[in-house]
């Protein structure tokens, strides 16, 4: 959801051809590249696929794993914003888990949502906010 960035790419002979329409001026795309030895042994990006931000949008993230670590982590506040959260993107395609230690048996238990929901800016914010740790997968 960063539409701020930007990057200048230079496309030659076919690469152009092929990817020209997605050169009009405020159109967010994500490029696919890979670098290869040119000529000379110098080593060169090569345009492998283009695609519209807005068509893979929530294609890109398979789940995100939110780390319990302690009791300190949760609170009735954090449960009823995960809750509401839930309720309101459910039907994704992000898969939620939890990672919480359990310090009685000490070990971590991972809990898997029966919903998957729609990963949105406003729950990594949340997070970032409140210092919890979760990946992105």
């Amino acid at each position: 959801e960063d539409f701020s960035g930007t990057y200048e790419l230079r496309l030659y002979d076919n690469t152009f051809y092929s990817y020209r329409n997605y050169g009009r001026k405020g159109t967010a795309v994500i490029v696919r590249a890979k670098y290869q030895r040119g000529y000379g042994d110098r080593i060169r990006m090569v345009i492998t696929g283009m695609d519209l931000l807005d068509n893979v949008k929530g294609k890109m993230v398979n789940g995100i794993t939110i780390n319990i670590l302690d009791d300190n982590n949760i609170s009735p506040s954090m449960m009823d914003f995960i809750a509401d959260y839930i309720t309101d993107s459910h039907d994704g395609s992000v898969e939620l888990r939890f990672k919480v230690w359990d310090e009685s048996a000490k070990r971590m238990i991972t809990l898997v949502s029966a919903h998957r929901i729609h990963l949105k800016r406003t729950l990594i914010n949340y997070l970032d906010d409140n210092s919890i740790a979760y990946k992105i997968k």
